[in-house]
């Protein structure tokens, strides 16, 4: 990416705001409009400079608004990607988290894929039957949220704002591998979470 020099300016200070809101775990001021990205290029550019001055190290990444339905409502054109932080990763079924760590937080039932060996970039593209057996599943939660607060912005500069935000990822929790995962239908998996004595909630892909 190679803006003019102010345009850059604009975006690293963004991207300087987010990462402080992210290491003293509050929110920014509704950032100045001419901050906001106006393109995937410029959003993913903010999110890298954010993870930058973070400056922690990376477990894995998230990649959010990945069924079309989700897309289209929330007004993103893609998915939604974002980096998990070696900090907020962690892993095993049962897990006590300080509230005041994850301000304004939500949570969101994933299913988690671990590379349990490198990867490495190569001319011919990676298959699902290559890699099946290279990676183990677990039923996960993640932990989302938002280091800003936006007021009468289009859906797209919204959405670009989620992707400079780190994705809108927070924190993640991996639950025990689950071996025999190869043979599940994720599209057509229903899933149900439940807080306390709170009604479940639940959520069936194949209707998004």
């Amino acid at each position: 990416m190679a803006p003019d020099p102010n345009r850059l300016k604009q975006l690293e200070s963004l991207a300087e705001k987010l990462g402080q809101a992210w290491l003293k775990n509050s929110l920014i001021e509704e950032p100045n409009y001419s901050e906001i990205p106006q393109s995937r290029e410029e959003a993913y550019f903010v999110q890298d400079q954010m993870a930058q001055f973070i400056d922690k190290d990376i477990s894995g990444w998230k990649v959010g608004a990945t069924s079309a339905k989700m897309r289209e409502l929330d007004g993103h054109d893609d998915v939604i990607p974002g980096r998990i932080f070696s900090p907020v990763t962690f892993v095993g079924p049962i897990q006590k988290l300080s509230i005041d760590q994850f301000p304004n937080a939500r949570v969101e039932t994933e299913f988690a894929f671990r590379l349990n060996e490198d990867i490495p970039i190569r001319d011919r593209n990676w298959t699902a039957a290559d890699l099946e057996n290279k990676v183990s599943m677990h039923p996960a939660v993640e932990i989302i949220g938002n280091r800003h607060q936006l007021k009468s912005v289009t859906k797209s500069e919204k959405s670009l704002m989620t992707i400079a935000d780190n994705g809108g990822g927070i924190g993640f929790v991996f639950g025990t591998a689950f071996h025999d995962w190869k043979n599940l239908n994720f599209r057509n998996h229903s899933i149900c979470l439940q807080v306390d004595d709170n009604p479940e909630a639940e959520n069936f892909l194949g209707e998004m």
